[in-house]
């Protein structure tokens, strides 16, 4: 499928989470996707009930829309930057619990 769309470029990186967390997003005009490796989080998009994604589900997004990504529906979230280096969510000592490769195009 992402070959279909031809995307100039992609930039990927690996999160993950361990315990209670939340992180939310706002709008930004680039394409992105996640593709969940281990575990389970909740996406919700503005107005919309949460998704609750598992490993193996594959998000692609053809512009990006403000989110929330969390240990579970309703966790409190904190305001973060997309970056391109890998990002650690929740405590940040022992093995995740949750696992993904996100990125943009």
């Amino acid at each position: 499928m992402i070959a279909l769309l031809q995307p100039s470029a992609a930039v990927s990186k690996p999160i993950s989470a361990r315990g209670e967390w939340g992180v939310c997003y706002a709008a930004h005009d680039a394409p992105g996707f996640t593709i969940v490796l281990a575990g389970e989080a909740w996406i919700a998009f503005d107005g919309k009930e949460p998704l609750r994604l598992v490993s193996g589900d594959f998000v692609l997004l053809p512009t990006t829309p403000a989110f929330s990504l969390s240990s579970k529906p309703g966790a409190p979230c904190i305001a973060v930057e997309p970056r391109n280096a890998a990002v650690r969510h929740g405590d940040p000592q022992g093995d995740p619990d949750f696992v993904a490769l996100g990125g943009s195009f």
